[in-house]
């Protein structure tokens, strides 16, 4: 299937058609979000707006990888601050919880122990 026939890539690039360029300008509070889809596909999608750090796509990748989640799609902007939008699929039969990948996902951008 092309990419841009395949209804996932529609609806994670219309994220960032939606959006308002001084949206990403004035977001402060970081978001860390996490949808996990039960079933035989195992999808998970993770939203990510932060404050940009040298190295931070590059440990975000890993911190998934390790977790067993493995990028199918993905948008990235690092203009201003850091936004991401993955679609994940699972690579190992343990499912971690959504709370677990979230938490992880937020100390690998260096916030410490707690979400917001």
């Amino acid at each position: 299937m092309r990419r841009w026939t395949d209804p996932r890539w529609r609806r994670l690039h219309s994220v960032f058609r939606e959006l308002n360029p001084n949206e990403m300008l004035a977001r402060n509070t970081p978001k860390f979000e996490v949808e996990r889809k039960e079933g035989e596909e195992g999808d998970t999608r993770v939203e990510i707006y932060c404050a940009a750090m040298p190295g931070l796509l590059v440990s975000t990748v890993s911190t998934l990888d390790t977790l067993g989640l493995d990028i199918q799609q993905c948008i990235v902007s690092c203009f201003n601050d850091y936004a991401m939008h993955a679609s994940c699929s699972e690579m190992q039969r343990e499912m971690m919880s959504a709370d677990a990948v979230k938490q992880e996902l937020f100390k690998n951008a260096g916030y410490g122990g707690g979400c917001l």
